[in-house]
């Protein structure tokens, strides 16, 4: 496809070289196949605004320096276009930087093998990205980099097909949101952060899928004082949460039936919440001292299969089946002393398995109390 004269013009003047602050690039494109490609480099202050209207446009920009600023507008128009592979490509290096990125399209036409894409790399200080992607028959896909502390990156993707969004952040006191709402299916989300700051890092992460079935949720975080969440309100969900450091605290609240959550924890005064409803599967490892595991599952159905695993110092376990029919609990703590497990089932043929081993000959106190109402249910405790 043949680019428009005009299009080569406009992407001349914007790579022209800049060199003072307070500089300002804004170009306006209305039609297909166009490319728009901006550079400042140095300064502070300055900004870049790029609107592009229709089908199947780029825009690539970059700056360096401070309180600089872009901003991106996608979107298709009238009833004809479906804005396919509309790229969004950004590089940002300075402190207080910002980034706004915008990709729809409107009326919801067009084809289901149409992308928006957004590409977006940060590095340095109090950096912040926001990013809207909706109403594509296509895909969404996004990927977010940031480098730095104090950065912070929320994405909101609405109303796509087979979604993807992915945040990684390096450094502390960084903060991350997805919010997904499915048009159909099979969205995935996943935040990673790595705290390489000490200990007074403080990094958050939180995932929100609305609606749509087959969703994948993942967070990764690895340092101290950190929290991370996931929600999930579609069936046949999946969520993963692995946290490797201190202090650092996971939850899963998943609303609909035939969901999966696994979580894994490693290091000290680490905690685990999760919430769910019918034929659910969460397993869960804690490794280290001081953890705590609270599962309360609002069943209304059956075959809901928990696993939970730890291996540390004062653990603690409650789960709580309610109205549960041939549900599974099994409880494993070792190697570890003051252990205490706490499971309560209401329903019929459920069973339940405490299972503590503390490999000690000092004086400890493990403590186990199971609770079960109906019929033809199943207890076994093991203390050695």
């Amino acid at each position: 496809m043949k680019i428009k004269p005009l299009v080569l013009a406009i992407s001349t003047v914007l790579c022209t070289p800049v060199g003072m602050a307070d500089n300002t690039v804004t170009a306006d494109a209305a039609g297909n196949y166009n490319t728009i490609t901006a550079s400042q480099e140095g300064g502070d202050g300055n900004s870049i605004s790029i609107t592009q209207s229709n089908d199947n446009n780029q825009s690539s920009t970059k700056q360096s320096g401070n309180t600089n600023a872009v901003s991106v507008s996608q979107s298709a128009e009238g009833y004809s276009y479906g804005n396919g592979s509309g790229v969004a490509n950004i590089s940002q290096v300075g402190d207080s930087n910002s980034v706004g990125v915008h990709q729809d399209n409107h009326n919801s036409y067009g084809s289901d093998h149409y992308i928006s894409v957004a590409i977006i790399d940060q590095q340095g200080i109090s950096n912040s990205t926001g990013v809207f992607q909706g109403y594509q028959l296509g895909t969404n896909w996004l990927t977010i980099a940031q480098t730095g502390y104090s950065n912070g990156a929320g994405i909101n993707q609405f109303y796509g097909n087979g979604d993807s969004a992915d945040i990684s952040q390096w450094g502390n006191l960084n903060s991350a949101s997805i919010n997904q709402t499915a048009l159909n299916s099979a969205n995935s989300a996943s935040i990673s952060q790595d705290n390489t700051g000490g200990l007074w890092g403080y990094n958050t992460a939180l995932i929100t899928q609305d609606i749509g079935s087959g969703n994948t949720a993942s967070i990764t975080q690895y340092g101290s004082s950190n929290k991370a969440s996931i929600s999930q309100e579609g069936s046949n969900s999946r969520a993963t949460i692995n946290q490797q450091g201190n202090y650092n605290s996971a939850s899963i609240s998943q609303t609909a039936s035939n969901a999966q959550a696994g979580i894994l924890q490693v290091g000290d005064s680490n905690s685990v919440t999760i919430q769910q409803t019918d034929n659910t599967s969460p397993q869960i490892t804690q490794s280290g001292s001081g953890n705590t595991i609270t599962i309360n599952d609002n069943i209304w159905n059956n075959q809901n299969i928990q696993i939970i695993n730890q291996t540390g110092d004062n653990n603690t376990a409650n789960v709580d089946q309610s109205a549960a029919t041939n549900s599974y609990v099994n409880v494993n703590q070792g190697g570890s002393e003051n252990n205490s497990a706490t499971v309560s089932q209401s329903g019929d043929t459920n069973s339940a398995t405490i299972n503590q081993n503390t490999n000690s000959d000092s004086g400890h106190t493990d403590i186990a109390n199971i609770i079960q109402s109906g019929y033809s249910n199943t207890i076994t405790i093991t203390q050695q």
